[in-house]
């Protein structure tokens, strides 16, 4: 931004401690964390850069400011507002951004896999593991992997009740198992997560795998309907509240075309 100020202070005082603060909240909810080093093994760099900084990051002040003032401009943005007149909105972008700099630019997203094995943090009780499988996803727009999603299920859609999915159905008094799908501008990844005590986590897995499994050799229409209900109904809830519907409406922007609205 052309007239903002980041100081020294700000940094050392403010952002080292909400860095580490969250880094050390992240290491204690194993599900986050297993969830982000499923991105650094699948992507390697661009989506799997990690989203979480340890206490010793190497990314000081000045090159935080650089990079800034460098990627900040219009021909990095996306502006979307609601409810203000465009010519206010291009007065204010004006006003804090600068109006010329060079684009940013990344090589397309590539995708490897790969495998990992954390020892887990902060235990309490009987030891407590978490197991992602994940795989090659879709780019956000693409709806197939969200009904395979709600077809393998695992949340609970009323209280007291695990659920009717096939991965509902393997949920204990201490483990569970669901499905995910995180779509990006070109990229995704699909999978399961199961959270359990270690000497069930096994048996989770491998459940979770028998019911991907018999999902792609062909559900009944039944299920498929109801998973397609489910898909619409997330996707139309994601436009609640100005700000999520903004958000959403920003990256579709943003991934089709390069400057600023």
């Amino acid at each position: 931004m052309s007239a903002a100020k980041f100081a020294v202070h700000e940094y050392n005082e403010e952002v080292l401690p909400s860095v580490a603060a969250e880094y050390e909240q992240a290491l204690t909810h194993q599900s986050t964390y297993a969830l982000d080093l499923a991105h650094g093994l699948a992507f390697r760099t661009g989506l799997g850069n990690s989203l979480l900084a340890t206490p010793q990051s190497p990314v000081s002040h000045s090159a935080t400011t650089a990079f800034a003032a460098a990627a900040l401009n219009k021909s990095n943005l996306a502006v979307v507002g609601s409810n203000v007149a465009p010519s206010t909105l291009q007065s204010l972008v004006g006003e804090f951004f600068t109006a010329s700099g060079s684009a940013l630019s990344a090589p397309k997203t590539q995708y490897f896999g790969g495998e990992v094995r954390v020892p887990g943090a902060a235990h309490h009780g009987p030891a407590h593991d978490t197991l992602v499988v994940a795989f090659e996803g879709q780019a956000a727009g693409k709806a197939e992997l969200d009904v395979l999603r709600y077809i393998l299920g695992g949340e609970a859609a009323v209280k007291w009740s695990a659920g009717t999915s096939p991965l509902s159905q393997l949920a204990t008094a201490t483990g569970s198992a669901q499905a995910f799908n995180l779509a990006y501008s070109d990229a995704g990844l699909f999978g399961i997560v199961a959270n359990g005590q270690t000497a069930e986590i096994e048996g989770l897995a491998a459940g979770a795998l028998a019911a991907l499994k018999a999902a792609a050799g062909g559900v009944s229409a039944e299920q498929l309907a109801q998973a397609v209900a489910k898909a619409k109904f997330a996707a139309a809830s994601a436009f609640d509240g100005r700000v999520n519907s903004l958000e959403l409406i920003g990256s579709q922007v943003s991934s089709k075309c390069r400057g600023w609205v």
